[in-house]
């Protein structure tokens, strides 16, 4: 039984392993083509709904103010990919009893959207290369990773003329803020994101 056991967690890490590196494969150059108008709040705001029917703890809380006609142009699939990459990490690292905000608004032409947990945070010394590809932090709590979700997150912001910004303490959590251009665009009152 053991020995299964062993067999199909190996399996799980090689197959994340490999859907990851399709990923960053598929978000080349030639991702643009699928590239449509999406309106990022609906995006955020479902994840955040599927985020706590599956995870109750810690808590998370989504604050999404005045993105109801925020569109930008993008791959829904990779952008997907993006947030839970970010949310993914921000509950890996926050006990319970902790807490994630996810918070969006729109600044001007730009919209931010940012991952802030109250977890164990990144020492000053890893923080300059958490994006870097198959880089883990020597005291990383999650042995079984890849080290590869930062840089596809990174990878797919800019992709879409986007980046990713960092701020971390260690012991006091982290902030994750991504930045993404808006589409100057009038909306119909039906559009909704496009699939």
């Amino acid at each position: 039984d053991r020995a299964l056991a062993d067999t199909h967690a190996e399996t799980q890490r090689m197959a994340r392993m490999v859907t990851q590196l399709l990923i960053m494969a598929r978000t080349g150059t030639s991702a643009s083509a699928a590239n449509t108008p999406l309106l990022i709040g609906e995006i955020v705001a479902d994840l955040c709904r599927k985020w706590t029917h599956r995870n109750g703890r810690p808590e998370l809380r989504c604050r999404l103010e005045n993105l109801e006609e925020a569109v930008v142009h993008g791959n829904e699939d990779h952008l997907r990919q993006l947030f839970f990459i970010l949310l993914d990490n921000a509950f890996k690292f926050t006990p319970d009893g902790g807490t994630v905000d996810v918070n969006g608004a729109v600044l001007g032409d730009v919209v931010e959207i940012s991952v802030n947990d109250t977890g164990s945070g990144i020492a000053s010394e890893d923080l300059p290369h958490i994006f870097d590809r198959s880089y883990k932090a020597k005291k990383s709590r999650n042995p079984e990773g890849m080290g590869l979700g930062l840089s596809i997150a990174r990878h797919i912001a800019e992709q879409h003329g986007g980046r990713v910004h960092v701020k971390s303490e260690t012991g006091k959590g982290s902030n994750f803020s991504v930045i993404l251009p808006l589409m100057q665009v009038t909306l119909p009152l039906s559009l909704h994101s496009a699939s």
